[in-house]
C-alpha cells in the first residue's frame, strides 16, 4: 500500500494537480468578494495581505519542496508536505470564519460579464500583468545562469524579486487606499516594472540588483492594485466577487500562456533578451490602458451590454 502511494504515477501527478489546482482557483475566486462583502472599509488593506500572502506562499513552497525532498529522500513528500497547511488553514476557516450576512438586491449589471467590454479589458489587464510575475518566477532563475552565475546566486535573485514583491504587495494597497482613482498607483508600478525589464535587456552585466528591485516592486504592487480595481467597478459584494472570478479566470489563463512563449523565445533566440523586450511591450500596452479606468467611468462601463 505503502509502495504504491509512493509510486511515481504521471495519472496520479495530474489527478492531484487538478484537484489542488481546483481547490487554488476556487479560494482565490472567492475570497476577493468575501473581503469586499465583510470588510468594505478595508478592501485596500486585506487584499494587499491577501495577494502579498499568495506570492510569499507561492516562493515558501518553490524553496521549501525542493528542501524537503533533499532531507526526506522522497520528492513525493516535498510536495504532499503542503497539505498540511492547507488543512491547518481549512480548521482555522471552520472556526473563525464570518457569519453570512443579508444585503439587499444586488443591482445587477445589465449583461453577462462575458458580453461587457470592460469586463474583458480588466481580465486582459490582469492577465499581463500576471503574465510578467508568471514569467520572473519561472525564467530569471535560468537568465542569470545563462549570464554566467550559478545556480544558487540565480535563486537568490529571484528570492529578492520576492521580497521586493511583498514590500510592495503591503505597502501600495495602504498607501492608495484613500484614492478613488488608481491610475497613479497603477502607472507608477507599471514604470518600475518596465525600468526593471528594460534595464535587465540594456544592461544584463549591471546592476541587478536595481533592475530585479524595481521589477519585484512594480510586479508585487501591480498584483493586488489590478484586483483593487476590479472590486471597484461594482458596490455590490455578489456582483463584486462575480466580477473578480471572470477577471482571474481569464487572466490566469492568459498569464498560463506567457512561461511557455518566453521559453519558446528563448530557444529561438538562444537568449531571455527578446522574451524580456515582449514582455516590456505588454508592460507599455497596460501604461496606455491605465487612462481608461477613471473611476467616474465605472458604473457606465459595467452597465454596457
Amino acid at each position: 500500500m505503502r509502495a504504491a502511494l509512493l509510486a511515481p504515477s504521471y495519472a496520479g501527478l495530474l489527478a492531484t494537480a487538478l484537484l489542488a489546482g481546483g481547490g487554488i482557483a476556487l479560494a482565490q475566486a472567492l475570497l476577493p468578494g468575501l473581503i469586499k462583502r465583510h470588510f468594505p472599509q478595508r478592501v485596500s488593506l486585506l487584499m494587499g495581505l491577501y495577494v502579498t500572502a499568495i506570492m510569499g506562499g507561492a516562493s515558501l513552497a518553490a524553496a521549501g519542496a525542493p528542501w524537503l525532498a533533499r532531507h526526506s529522500g522522497q520528492w513525493q513528500l516535498g510536495l504532499a508536505a503542503w497539505a498540511l497547511p492547507a488543512a491547518l488553514a481549512g480548521v482555522f476557516w471552520w472556526r473563525h470564519a464570518p457569519a453570512a450576512t443579508s444585503s439587499a438586491s444586488p443591482s445587477a449589471p445589465a449583461a453577462p460579464f462575458s458580453r461587457l467590454p470592460r469586463a474583458w479589458l480588466l481580465a486582459g489587464y490582469f492577465g499581463l500583468g500576471t503574465a510578467v510575475y508568471t514569467c520572473s518566477l519561472a525564467w530569471l532563475p535560468p537568465f542569470f545562469v545563462q549570464l554566467g552565475w550559478s545556480g544558487q546566486q540565480g535563486g537568490l535573485m529571484l528570492s529578492y524579486m520576492t521580497a521586493m514583491e511583498v514590500v510592495a504587495g503591503l505597502a501600495l494597497p495602504l498607501l492608495s487606499a484613500r484614492h478613488a482613482d488608481l491610475r497613479g498607483w497603477l502607472a507608477l508600478t507599471l514604470c518600475c516594472t518596465l525600468a526593471g525589464l528594460l534595464g535587465m535587456v540594456a544592461q544584463p552585466g549591471g546592476p541587478m540588483l536595481l533592475w530585479v528591485g524595481l521589477l519585484g516592486l512594480g510586479v508585487g504592487g501591480l498584483f493586488p492594485l489590478s484586483m483593487i480595481l476590479t472590486l471597484g467597478h461594482l458596490d455590490d459584494s455578489r456582483d463584486a466577487g462575480r466580477l473578480a472570478a471572470f477577471v482571474q479566470g481569464v487572466g490566469y489563463l492568459i498569464a498560463a500562456c506567457a512561461p511557455f512563449a518566453a521559453g519558446w523565445l528563448r530557444d529561438l533566440t538562444a537568449s531571455f533578451q527578446l522574451a524580456w523586450l515582449a514582455l516590456a511591450a505588454a508592460v507599455a500596452l497596460l501604461l496606455l490602458l491605465t487612462s481608461a479606468f477613471a473611476p467616474q467611468g465605472y458604473r457606465r462601463a459595467m452597465l454596457r451590454g
